[in-house]
């Protein structure tokens, strides 16, 4: 039963965090209804990653992808890339899908450092539940993203505004 689930899942959380108790049962239920997103922000070692992972891994099990703006993650592994054999071979521009776009959790990790092209991309994702990439769309039904971000980095992208306005909440820990 879902009840039980949930229950399980924060009591899970709840014993590896110390204190924060309301913002856990706020994660938590925050994740229960279609196209959710929820923003982590604390400083280094509090615990974002692993409280993103932890969330992810109870909602979706093994259907979630991670990404991070640390690692200069680029647009054709979120969204996704041009199939060159069937441009080459049949002159059809065909879009495989990233797995960020196809998994139902999304994860993104240190979103601060994620660069405002690839940003632009999530932000439409959020916004409209679908993404574009070589003139195809490719719409996004039910998914659950997580994002995490240390807003005291000094290797931060400054996002507008509008990108943060499309988070269901945002925890600081």
């Amino acid at each position: 039963m879902l009840q039980n689930k949930v229950a399980d899942l924060e009591r899970e959380i709840a014993s590896r965090f110390v204190g924060n108790r309301e913002a856990i049962r706020m994660l938590v239920l925050n994740q229960l209804h279609p196209r959710s997103t929820t923003l982590i922000r604390a400083p280094r070692g509090v615990g974002k990653s692993t409280l993103m992972l932890m969330l992810l891994k109870g909602m979706t099990g093994d259907d979630f992808v991670v990404v991070s703006g640390a690692s200069e993650v680029k647009r054709g592994e979120v969204v996704g890339r041009l199939h060159i054999p069937s441009l080459e071979k049949e002159g059809v521009e065909r879009v495989l899908w990233a797995a960020f776009v196809r998994s139902r959790g999304k994860g993104i990790d240190e979103l601060n450092r994620l660069n405002p092209y690839t940003t632009a991309n999530i932000h439409h994702l959020m916004q409209f539940g679908e993404v574009w990439a070589y003139g195809q769309k490719s719409k996004v039904e039910d998914y659950i993203l997580i994002a995490n971000e240390n807003p005291s980095d000094a290797t931060s992208f400054i996002h507008p505004p509008p990108f943060y306005d499309r988070f269901d909440i945002c925890i600081f820990l």
